[in-house]
């Protein structure tokens, strides 16, 4: 006869210490944005500063973190993002929770092998995607940026930036592309947790 062991369910519910229930939505797509701040962020950061630097509301950073912490990206009692589930995300889930696909033909802002440090690595005779923007300076086919306000999130905050363009090597590129960001995007996101 076949045993099956039962085993615990995580839970869309989180119960507080004062016994109040909110409930986790999945995760979403500017999390990774998130993600990305969290590791940036300067010790001692605190919500309102996350909010301030990446140009966000502050309920939008807290309900971000809670969702990072539902699926273990983001530990709250360190207040740290966990490298090991990090990379695992990245490397196998990051282009199926985040996947784009590349529209058409707009001006923009270069993102994922248009920008350094990929673009040094990956040439292409097409043009490289952009996130639309009325600023930028290149016609590309055109990618969703993570977040709504990348334009100023490249200003207030340019290593997010970058990340971000790696993140969207990872969302809308083939096997070399995503491989090489992957790579990339996790010794920048090391360092900087480390340091």
């Amino acid at each position: 006869m076949l045993s099956v062991q039962a085993r615990p369910i995580q839970s869309v519910f989180h119960v507080s210490e004062r016994g109040t229930a909110w409930y986790v939505e999945g995760m979403q797509p500017r999390d990774a944005a998130l993600l990305i701040q969290v590791a940036r962020a300067e010790p001692g950061w605190t919500i309102r500063r996350l909010a301030e630097r990446g140009g966000q509301p502050v309920g939008s950073i807290h309900r971000g973190l809670r969702r990072l912490a539902a699926v273990g990206l983001y530990e709250p009692q360190r207040r740290a993002i966990n490298l090991v589930v990090l990379d695992e995300f990245f490397r196998h889930g990051a282009r199926f929770l985040l996947g784009a696909e590349l529209g058409s033909l707009q001006r923009g802002i270069p993102t994922a092998w248009g920008v350094s440090p990929l673009s040094g690595m990956i040439s292409s005779d097409d043009p490289p995607p952009v996130w639309p923007s009325a600023i930028g300076t290149v016609r590309g086919p055109a990618i969703d940026p993570l977040v709504a306000n990348i334009d100023t999130l490249g200003e207030l905050w340019p290593e997010v930036a970058t990340d971000l363009s790696l993140v969207d090597a990872i969302r809308v590129g083939d096997a070399r592309a995503r491989a090489l960001a992957t790579d990339l995007l996790m010794e920048r996101l090391s360092m900087a947790i480390t340091s």
